[in-house]
Formats: structure tokens, C-alpha cells, sequence
């Protein structure tokens, strides 16, 4: 997906609350999407010093030309940089498949692995995934920036908050530090057959654990939206020992009885009383009722997209502005 002006700042804020990059992995040879005034910005907000960096100057750099990720995340105190692909065509250090497990030497190989948009076109995702948690070190960090709504047809996956809050768990080792959802910052187009970048802005928002809330964390929007997420390895776990299964799911099973959520009652129920609908003649059923159910709650698409929405506060908590900075 490229490094954008958000993940740059995602980064860097790790920074600034006290990550060390140190020894970094990053799953493909990401692009800069950047310019380095706009990387100045970020380091300034930050309150991170650019006199460290150790290329031609620090100064000259960030006023010339375009940066690559590693030069950026070397300002960001990385003290090594590689790349893992699959091929070898873009000068990547570390060439594997991530379609079958990383041979052992990777294992606790680096203090910070970096999936800038690469899970996403992994067949073997499982796999895939097991392979990024073991390359981290212990008390390393993790970071994923992942596509979430929108982006039907950009890989073989999409992927809910569910999926990395179940999978990056205690049980296998990690604890999620920051989860932020926020519309793509950069979008593509063409003018007299030239392909050009533009900005997109959007609020950040901090998505809430759907086993803590007890309900599916659902979206529906008409804009791109990506997941960043940063976690820390807390612990050397065997991963997936057991396989991660969706948590209102695991908490119906552990009652022995179907949530309000998921449950699907055929009844309309009332204070001490229930009208079996399936005993109802099918015109009424499929045509009246719904007439009347509208009749009596005609504003319900517009609280039930509301509901699925950056709008609902149980879901999504707004922590940052258009320019992402932190509120």
C-alpha cells in the first residue's frame, strides 16, 4: 500500500511515546508517498530531532529529494533495515514466500516488524500472520497497516478489527497498544492518461474491543478506510496454539444459548406476551407487516447506517484531527 502521510505519522508517534525501532523487518519494499517537507512536519509534531540521521546530513536530506522508508525510519532510530518479499526484483534483503512458514533463524529476529500492505495479498494468511508474530523479539513491536472497508478487489483479503484484536491476544503473546480506523489519505486518478496522487482527510478513530463491548464492531461507508494497528510481543508464545474464534461466537458457546445479536427470533415479542409470526397467512407476513413496520419506524435506515457508522461512540472513539493529530 505505500507509506502515506498517516502512516508516517502513525510511525512516528510510536516514536515519540517511546518505541524503539532498533533492528526493523518490513513485509515488502514499501514506496514514499511523501514529500520531506511534509516528513518535517511530522517529526516536528512529534517533537523528534532530525540531527541523528546518519545519511548526508540531516538537514540537506529532509530539504532535497524524496526519501525512501528506510531512510525515514532510520530518523525514527532504526539501527537496520530489511525488507522480506517474495521476489527479489526490488532489492529486498530477505526473500521468501510468505505463503509457507519463515525458517527458524527469523524467529525473534527483529525488534520491530512493519506490514506497510502486504498480508492482504498472502493466500495463507494464517501462515502468513504466524510468521510476522514470530519474527518479533520480545518486547518488540508490531505494526499493521491493513485495508479494512472499500477495498474490494485491491487483495485477496479485508480485514476486521476483530481478526487483530483476536489474533495479536495474550494467549499468543502480544497485547494490542493502538488501533486506529481513518479513511485512506491518499487516492489515485488520471488526467490526459497520467496516473497522479491526491490527499484524502479524514478523522482518526480508536476502535473498541468487540469482546470487551460484547458486540460486533461493524462499518458501512462509501469511502476507503484502513486499519493501523501497533502491538507489542509481550511474551514468547507458542502462536495459534489454539485457533482464534470470533468472541460473541465463544461467548454463545460458553452460555449455551444464542445473543441478543446474533439471535434471529421469529416473533414479535412484547412485555409477557409473543405474536408467532410464521403462523400469519405469507401476504400478510411478506406484504403488511412491512408496510405497517415502516409506517411505524420510517426513519430506521438512517439510525441503523448511523449505528454502523464512525457516528457511534460504543464503536469508534475520535482521537485525532484531519491532520492526525492526537486530540
Amino acid at each position: 500500500m505505500g507509506i502515506t502521510i498517516a502512516s508516517a505519522r502513525f510511525l512516528a508517534q510510536s516514536k515519540a511515546a517511546g518505541t524503539r525501532f532498533g533492528s526493523v523487518l518490513t513485509l515488502g519494499r514499501q514506496n514514499m508517498a511523501v514529500t520531506p517537507a511534509r516528513l518535517r512536519t511530522i517529526l516536528d509534531e512529534c517533537g523528534i530531532s532530525t540531527g541523528n540521521f546518519s545519511g548526508t546530513g540531516s538537514e540537506p536530506r529532509l530539504a532535497g529529494a524524496a526519501l525512501s522508508f528506510e531512510e525515514y525510519l532510520k530518523l525514527l532510530d532504526a539501527e537496520e533495515v530489511l525488507a522480506c518479499d517474495v521476489s527479489s526484483y526490488e532489492g529486498a534483503a530477505i526473500v521468501h514466500d510468505l505463503n509457507v512458514p519463515v525458517p527458524e533463524q527469523l524467529h525473534e529476529r527483529f525488534d520491530t516488524v512493519i506490514d506497510g500492505g502486504t498480508l492482504e495479498h498472502v493466500f495463507n494468511f494464517p501462515v502468513a500472520m504466524r510468521s510476522t508474530m514470530q519474527m518479533v523479539r520480545a518486547g518488540g513491536r508490531l505494526f499493521i497497516i491493513a485495508p479494512a472497508n472499500n477495498y474490494f478487489g485491491h487483495g485477496f483479503y479485508q480485514f476486521s478489527p476483530e481478526l487483530f484484536y483476536r489474533v495479536l491476544s495474550a494467549e499468543n503473546g502480544f497485547r494490542v497498544e493502538r488501533m486506529i480506523a481513518l479513511v485512506d489519505d491518499g487516492g489515485f486518478s488520471r488526467l490526459f492518461g497520467k496516473p497522479y496522487f491526491f490527499r484524502l482527510t479524514g478523522s482518526w478513530y480508536a476502535v473498541q474491543d468487540p469482546e470487551l463491548i460484547q458486540k460486533r464492531i461493524t462499518l458501512m461507508n462509501n469511502l476507503p478506510v484502513i486499519l493501523f494497528v501497533e502491538a507489542t510481543r509481550t511474551s514468547v508464545q507458542p502462536i495459534f496454539l489454539r485457533q482464534p474464534q470470533q468472541s460473541d461466537y465463544s461467548a454463545q458457546w460458553a452460555a449455551g444459548k444464542a445473543s441478543n445479536s446474533a439471535q434471529l427470533d421469529l416473533a414479535y415479542r412484547g412485555r409477557g406476551w409473543a405474536f408467532p409470526v410464521d403462523r400469519l397467512p405469507n401476504w400478510v407476513r411478506w406484504r403488511v407487516l412491512p408496510a405497517l413496520l415502516w409506517l411505524a419506524d420510517p426513519f430506521r435506515l438512517i439510525r441503523w447506517k448511523r449505528r454502523n457508522s464512525f457516528f457511534n461512540g460504543e464503536f469508534f472513539r475520535k482521537v485525532a484531527d484531519k491532520t492526525g493529530r492526537r486530540l
